[in-house]
């Protein structure tokens, strides 16, 4: 027997419950930090993490290739460890139960502030790997190893889908870490970009609210200093929904921003200007070339 039709005033109640005042909504802080191999994405996106995840909540760490060690070269001065669970990767089924359980609330994941998904380019590579096995084992003649359209467009399909599934988790922070690639756009200019398959990274873009281009620097007097890119150019793919960044700003004025921008303050300008003015139409210095072709 099918259960009854909900009557006007329970479907207006479960309307109304839904809503609220828009003063009163909390965003939780989406982003993506890509860069070179080396650069320091981990650290800086474990950093972010502890700055903005409330006290009471905890930190989850997705894992997929032993990232964390680089947070022991901090642990001491930068607690970045505290606070944070663990999590190693296996496959979008895992993401799937965790976007689930965090939905519903179920046990700790109820308390969950923030996850960090250290490399989220790499699982979107083992995707597509397990795609191709699974072809494979169904269609002798196909190569293993030599991924056709077909095998892209799944994998566009099924990444997309549980990526923007945790994007969406409300009330967490999400901070995906990403290899960097090198791609040529239609005017074949060489544009630096997260490393995901075009039209994949194209989809993960929309419920974003920054993407940074992260690199090293060094400047004249041998300091070593990582600056964010978070605004677009030609050459650096990136974006910002946190107004009042310069478009390449160190770690210091990127966190009292975005900070400011999760607790509905605006800093003073004064703490923006920690990085020179370039022109924004040329890339920030960094060591491109070792990102393989």
């Amino acid at each position: 027997m099918s259960s009854a039709l909900p009557t006007t005033e329970e479907f207006l109640a479960r309307l109304e419950a839904s809503m609220e005042s828009l003063s009163d909504s909390v965003p939780s802080f989406k982003a993506m930090i890509y860069g070179v191999s080396g650069v320091g994405k981990t650290v800086h996106s474990m950093m972010i993490a502890q700055e903005i995840t409330p006290p009471d909540r905890w930190i989850l760490y997705i894992d997929t290739a032993e990232g964390w060690v680089s947070l022991n070269n901090h642990e001491k001065e930068m607690h970045l460890k505290r606070r944070t669970e663990r999590m190693r990767y296996m496959n979008l089924n895992q993401l799937e139960a965790l976007c689930r359980m965090t939905r519903d609330g179920v046990g700790k994941f109820g308390s969950l502030g923030c996850i960090v998904f250290d490399e989220s380019s790499s699982a979107a590579d083992q995707s597509l790997d397990e795609v191709l096995k699974m072809r494979a084992a169904a269609d002798r003649s196909k190569d293993p190893d030599t991924p056709t359209q077909p095998d892209y467009n799944t994998t566009t399909n099924r990444v997309r889908k549980t990526y923007m599934d945790l994007l969406t988790l409300p009330g967490v922070h999400v901070i995906l870490v990403s290899h960097a690639r090198k791609d040529k756009d239609n005017r074949n200019v060489e544009v630096v970009a997260p490393s995901f398959l075009p039209k994949l990274g194209q989809k993960l873009k929309q419920p974003l609210h920054m993407i940074a281009n992260l690199s090293g620097n060094e400047l004249d007097d041998e300091k070593y200093v990582r600056i964010f890119q978070v605004h677009p150019t030609r050459r650096i793919d990136a974006k910002t929904r946190v107004g009042g960044l310069k478009p390449q700003v160190e770690y210091d004025a990127l966190i009292v921003k975005v900070k400011g921008w999760l607790g509905g303050d605006v800093p003073d300008q004064e703490h923006l200007v920690l990085v020179p003015d370039r022109d924004p139409e040329q890339p920030v210095p960094q060591s491109v070339e070792d990102i393989e072709e």
